[in-house]
């Protein structure tokens, strides 16, 4: 039988364990998206991206270029710089939340842009 001391210390044990956990939740409807600028990139910028209001949030970032995967990174957030553009290319970035223990990876969303 399981003393009142070692349900005491079962139950404090549980709140610190809980206490190192991060709620991991992205609200969509008050940020949360990804951003990608410049809006309208010539062939010569550099693309950067982020995810709005979870700048300190460490993403996987995924660079499409005309459908297919570029470049992938992972940090608060991502550089493409200088690639070969020419005018026309679609150019996505990808942010998703990294595989856990706790869950698996999520998409948080994708934002592109043509080159000009």
């Amino acid at each position: 039988m399981v003393s009142s001391l070692e349900k005491l210390v079962l139950g404090v044990i549980t709140l610190v364990s809980l206490s190192r956990c991060r709620d991991i939740s992205y609200d969509t409807e008050s940020g949360g998206y990804v951003v990608l600028y410049p809006s309208n990139p010539s062939m010569e910028d550099d693309l950067h991206c982020f995810v709005e209001d979870y700048e300190n949030t460490a993403f996987d970032f995924y660079w499409m270029k005309d459908g297919a995967t570029y470049k992938t990174s992972t940090g608060t957030s991502s550089l493409l710089e200088n690639v070969s553009f020419h005018s026309g290319d679609y150019v996505e970035c990808s942010a998703w939340v990294p595989e856990s223990s706790q869950y698996d990876s999520f998409e948080i969303g994708t934002s592109g842009v043509y080159i000009q």
